[in-house]
């Protein structure tokens, strides 16, 4: 199984990614009965995506279940060459997931232009002590989960040594506001 690019199995032009496998147990009278399943994501790289999960006795079956489901599940997201042109706001279940990508005009002669990626969420949110616990390295706020606690200090390394920055604060729509700010060239 190709767990990188994708591939498209039926020249449908529809790319088919497997993102994760689950091996999932059910603990049943005489023992454990296993069965796994299969996030998915399918896309045409020109803007249209979907995703699923496949549960099935089988990983292949899983997958076909997940690509079945997917397939079914897609959604156009405006795209200008490789980049979203404006915000895109999703429903995902009962929450709503804003995303915005700007590159905007240089502020200084000779700057090239600066990349702005703006993610806004309506769950709780964060406090100010818990944005600062969340970007820094190894701490995780929900404990109970499992993780190592470097998902946003990679991205504040990464920006940093690029020369930009990723801020935390309160969305508009009532959650956490993530902006990651690249400078140009």
């Amino acid at each position: 199984m190709n767990y990188g690019r994708g591939r498209d199995r039926d020249n449908s032009g529809l790319d088919e990614t497997v993102v994760r496998v689950n091996r999932v147990a059910k603990v049943v009278k005489g023992g454990k009965r296993f069965s796994f399943s299969a996030l998915v994501v399918v896309g045409d790289r020109k803007g249209r995506v979907g995703f699923a999960i496949g549960k099935a006795g089988e990983v292949p079956e899983a997958i076909r279940k997940g690509v079945e489901q997917a397939r079914k599940a897609l959604i156009t997201v405006p795209m200008v060459d490789k980049t979203i042109p404006h915000e895109v706001t999703m429903q995902v279940g009962a929450g709503r997931v804003f995303i915005e990508v700007r590159v905007e005009r240089p502020v200084e002669p000779g700057a090239g232009p600066a990349l702005r990626i703006v993610v806004d969420d309506d769950g709780r949110g964060l406090s100010a002590a818990e944005r600062t616990k969340a970007s820094r390295r190894g701490l995780r706020l929900d404990e109970s989960k499992p993780g190592s606690g470097l998902g946003l200090s990679i991205v504040v390394d990464l920006a940093a040594l690029y020369g930009g920055s990723l801020s935390l604060g309160n969305a508009p729509i009532g959650g956490l506001r993530a902006e990651l700010v690249l400078p140009g060239v």
